[in-house]
């Protein structure tokens, strides 16, 4: 498996740069680590939360699409839900963190944040 930032890099690619920055600002993929609120990002960009809520979406809708199509992040969903169906359904974030970081080097929560909520893998799992 590639570093977790190459392929996150690789993913953010293709989307309008606002989008990026949003998504970047959201999920804490900045060198701060923190994720921003939606005011905080339409405060920078002089726009409402809401309008930051759409850009966001925008960008998740993109991102799915291009999740979906890419066997290395099908692959690492896979690999995931696997695990979790083999633990019972059922982990804490950390453990679950930890399992992803043994296959892809340097996946931190906020990757894992992003990838999962763009994917809606897990969304009314099981």
């Amino acid at each position: 498996m590639l570093p977790a930032q190459k392929i996150f890099n690789s993913l953010l690619e293709g989307l309008l740069p606002r989008q990026k920055d949003v998504i970047v600002g959201r999920f804490g993929l900045d060198s701060s680590g923190e994720p921003q609120t939606l005011a905080a990002l339409g405060e920078r960009y002089d726009v409402t939360r809401e309008r930051i809520r759409q850009i966001e979406a925008a960008g998740l809708d993109i991102l799915k699409r291009k999740i979906n199509a890419e066997p290395e992040y099908v692959a690492i969903l896979s690999r995931g839900k696997k695990h979790l169906e083999d633990q019972g359904g059922v982990m804490q974030g950390d453990a679950f963190l930890e399992y992803c970081q043994s296959f892809v080097p340097g996946i931190t929560a906020n990757h894992l944040g992003l990838l999962l909520e763009a994917s809606k893998t897990f969304a009314g799992y099981p």
